[in-house]
């Protein structure tokens, strides 16, 4: 849902960096909300209140700033105001946008604006994928084409993508019925599983120039979908591999994404291989052979921060 007036929780140094933060995006702060004792308080024009007199619409969003150790805390007493709407930003995972100079990834683009209004979590208040997706989706912005998102979840970045490919059709795909009421005009919905090939291989009919994994995270549909997905982009096409933390660190993740035994980054790093030496892989295996396949058919391959981004090979 797009969101133009916001409440932040938390006065101190997490909310008042939020605040400014947003006020670059043109959304409203309403006010401070904060659940302790506290003197009557304004931060730029904006005041204060105690959380017993938080009265949200269902429009509203109270945004948690607080230090971690202080979150479990804050949601406990959310949650017993019935309070549903809201969102926990991690202040010390950020990267200080708003005080930053000249720092190539923190110049507030119009697609993280958009992100930030559409509260997805793929903007700058959280993973912070979409400054580096505008340096290459940019150039498609006003073209007639198709783009396709896998994965759903709550339609924010549905949101986000039809306000700014808005000559565009977005499609959405998920296994959740429920994701069926995120359909409009500028966006369909198909409801499918991905683990299963016959269902990713009925998406081609779209014939999209963009698609976005951010569906299972597992890393199996991860891999199958790039594989039979990746081959009906045009020239110059873009496919995104997002969330791929989950190849990694499985003390924290669910072990249910491990369920091959090459992940979705190992899969990425022989393709980047294959494409920076211009030369057959070193391993030679059948998973390698797959990887070739689609090297062969990439022109650029870029890891950053929990993603992963892959240009289609031009050809003449």
């Amino acid at each position: 849902m797009y969101r133009e007036k916001v409440y932040i929780y938390g006065a101190g140094e997490s909310g008042k960096w939020l605040a400014r933060y947003l006020k670059k995006t043109d959304i409203t702060v309403k006010s401070f909300v904060v659940s302790d004792t506290f003197d009557a308080l304004e931060y730029q024009g904006i005041d204060c209140i105690h959380l017993k007199d938080l009265n949200l619409c269902n429009e509203d969003l109270l945004l948690i700033a607080v230090t971690e150790e202080k979150v479990s805390d804050v949601i406990k007493n959310v949650n017993e105001k019935a309070i549903t709407n809201y969102k926990v930003i991690n202040y010390f995972q950020k990267r200080m946008p708003v005080n930053s100079s000249g720092d190539f990834y923190n110049e507030l683009t119009e697609l993280d604006k958009l992100g930030v209004q559409s509260c997805t979590d793929k903007s700058s208040l959280s993973h912070n994928y979409l400054n580096k997706y505008e340096l290459f989706l940019h150039r498609y912005r006003e073209k007639k084409n198709v783009r396709l998102e896998l994965g759903v979840f709550n339609g924010a970045s549905l949101q986000m993508w039809a306000n700014y490919f808005y000559n565009s059709t977005i499609i959405g795909v998920d296994i959740d019925e429920k994701c069926r009421g995120y359909q409009n005009e500028n966006i369909k919905i198909e409801i499918t599983d991905l683990s299963n090939i016959d269902n990713i291989l009925k998406l081609r009919n779209y014939r999209p120039q963009i698609i976005i994994d951010d569906a299972s995270h597992i890393w199996s549909h991860q891999i199958l979908c790039l594989e039979y997905l990746y081959d009906i982009l045009p020239s110059g096409g873009i496919y995104i591999i997002e969330d791929l933390e989950t190849s990694f660190c499985h003390e924290f993740y669910d072990v249910s994404y491990a369920d091959s035994k090459v992940s979705a980054y190992n899969f990425l790093s022989l393709i980047c291989e294959r494409v920076c030496s211009g030369r057959p892989l070193s391993e030679i295996s059948k998973i390698s052979s797959r990887a070739s396949k689609i090297a062969d058919m990439t022109e650029s391959i870029m890891f950053f921060r929990g993603a992963c981004l892959l240009v289609k090979r031009c050809f003449f």
